[in-house]
């Protein structure tokens, strides 16, 4: 059987969740796929949960001590057959045409990359997660014209488990996740859009996103979080140094703004008296020489001239301006 779609699917400490994950993807109306699950070193029943799946001829079980969600979904795409790959995470489940939906869109129009939303799941209440119609497009555009629409639309998302990738394009650029750090879908994410020549918004809530209360991104920020992002501005500052693309490297800096915000806001909520240290751990000068390469409008260079002066007082202004 040629296999079409890849699903990596990393399992740590869900017993609770996983058996729903794993039925949900058997279930697919597209039959031509593999389930690849990789056991991230749980200490609970989860593997034991689905024991009677993991007979079945076109599911991989892949064991290894725990080295976090990157490695985990790395593992999986080493492995990976599919002429696309989608990541699924363990407490989540999918609707039985979400795969073959999205997979049909990819082969109709050649896609690096399908993208589509998801539904949230919160005390059994599911909430479709409308988008911008405009990102919807009668034909493939390139993954830098649709970040661009992101961004200016205010509706740019990261999380990569709605997506479907091509493996091919995933190989040809060598596109992982970066092991060890929080928030990997915000480098991943930017890095394939960078680079994605075919791209295309498939109007889909079939990923159902389960929202727990101990979930990373709800959990009380800490001086880890503020780390882990200022790693990733710092690996976007290296990307954005390969690009020779005007364009690319346009859309590239207003994500860095974007993720710069992001840094600051975390700052900001963090419960320390004094916060001088962390803000000294920001490459401001990298930002700075990256942000007077170019200014789209007149409130561009302001927050740059802003920003060069006090990071701090740059803060009150885009909190100023979201009260506004």
């Amino acid at each position: 059987m040629s296999i079409k779609v890849s699903v990596i699917v990393p399992v740590y400490n869900v017993e609770e969740y996983v058996r729903e994950c794993i039925q949900s993807i058997l279930n697919q109306s597209l039959k031509e796929i593999e389930v690849i699950i990789v056991n991230d070193g749980s200490t609970d029943n989860s593997i034991n949960c689905i024991e009677d799946f993991i007979k079945i001829d076109n599911v991989k079980l892949i064991n290894q001590n725990n080295q976090g969600l990157s490695v985990a979904r790395n593992t999986g795409i080493d492995v990976a057959q599919g002429e696309y790959i989608l990541f699924v995470d363990s407490d989540d489940y999918i609707e039985s045409e979400f795969i073959e939906k999205l997979y049909s869109e990819a082969k109709i129009y050649d896609l690096d990359i399908a993208i589509s939303s998801h539904s949230k799941l919160l005390k059994e209440i599911k909430e479709a997660q409308k988008r911008d119609n405009s990102l919807i497009t009668d034909k493939p555009i390139s993954g830098c014209e649709f970040m661009y629409k992101q961004l200016k639309l205010k509706d740019k998302k990261n999380e990569v488990w709605d997506d479907l990738f091509k493996r091919k394009f995933l190989q040809d650029n060598n596109i992982k996740f970066l092991p060890g750090i929080l928030y990997e879908d915000t480098l991943f994410t930017p890095k394939t859009l960078i680079y994605a020549n075919k791209v295309k918004y498939i109007e889909s809530y079939g990923y159902i996103y389960r929202q727990r209360g101990n979930s990373i991104t709800k959990s009380e920020i800490g001086e880890k979080n503020i780390n882990n992002l200022i790693t990733i501005i710092e690996k976007l500052i290296e990307l954005y140094r390969e690009l020779s693309d005007n364009f690319q490297k346009k859309v590239l800096r207003k994500y860095l703004y974007n993720a710069l915000v992001n840094i600051l806001s975390y700052i900001d909520i963090y419960k320390v008296k004094d916060k001088r240290y962390l803000y000294k751990k920001i490459p401001k000068d990298s930002i700075l020489n990256i942000m007077k390469e170019g200014f789209d409008n007149g409130e561009e260079r302001i927050k740059y001239l802003i920003f060069k002066i006090n990071l701090r007082l740059y803060m009150k202004l885009v909190n100023l301006k979201s009260c506004i």
